[in-house]
C-alpha cells in the first residue's frame, strides 16, 4: 500500500511539473515537434554530483515557444544519471538548441521529500532578479542550455530548486 502511494506521489508531481512548464511558456500542447539535431542522433541529459540519499529522477526539457518537447527518466547511482530523452510518442528526441531543464528527483525508500530543481547556470533566484512567481517575468530570466551535443553534461549545482516558485 505504501509503495502504491509512492508510485502516486510521483506520478502526481511529475503532473504538477509538467503543468508548470505549460503554464509559463503559455502553450497549448505539452509536446510539440522540435527540429532535428544534424546528425540524427538521440539526445541524452548526464547529470553529475546529485546529493545524497536520491535514487530517482525525472527530467523535463521545454522551450519558450513550444513547452515541454522532452522528458526522460531513470535511476541515480553514485550522485549521477544519464536519461534518454523521449518525445510526446515514445521516440527517441533528437531536438537541439535552447532550453530549460527541469529536474525532479525522488527516494524509493520514502526517506525524503521529492524535490524539484531548474537549471539556472548555477545562480540563485535572487541573481536571476526572480523574487516571485509571474511567468511574464520568469521566463525570460531562466537561463536555457544550448542542447547541440548527443549528450549534455551539467553538474547537480547548476540547479536551484523550486520551492520559491
Amino acid at each position: 500500500m505504501l509503495k502504491n502511494i509512492k508510485i502516486i506521489h510521483n506520478v502526481i508531481l511529475t503532473v504538477i511539473i509538467v503543468l508548470f512548464v505549460t503554464i509559463i511558456t503559455n502553450c497549448s500542447s505539452l509536446f510539440s515537434n522540435s527540429s532535428p539535431n544534424d546528425n540524427g542522433n538521440s539526445r541524452q541529459i548526464f547529470i553529475n554530483g546529485i546529493i545524497a540519499n536520491f535514487d530517482t529522477a525525472n527530467i523535463i526539457i521545454a522551450n519558450q515557444n513550444n513547452g515541454t518537447v522532452a522528458m526522460g527518466n531513470g535511476k541515480i547511482s553514485n550522485g549521477s544519471i544519464i536519461v534518454n530523452l523521449i518525445d510526446e510518442n515514445g521516440r527517441s528526441w533528437k531536438g537541439n538548441g535552447l532550453h530549460m531543464i527541469i529536474l525532479s528527483i525522488s527516494n524509493s525508500q520514502g526517506l525524503l521529500n521529492n524535490k524539484s530543481y531548474i537549471y539556472t547556470n548555477g545562480q540563485s533566484l535572487q541573481q536571476l532578479g526572480i523574487t516571485n512567481f509571474s511567468h511574464d517575468l520568469l521566463l525570460p530570466k531562466i537561463p536555457k542550455i544550448n542542447i547541440t551535443e548527443t549528450v549534455t553534461n551539467i553538474t547537480f549545482n547548476q540547479f536551484v530548486e523550486m520551492v520559491n516558485l
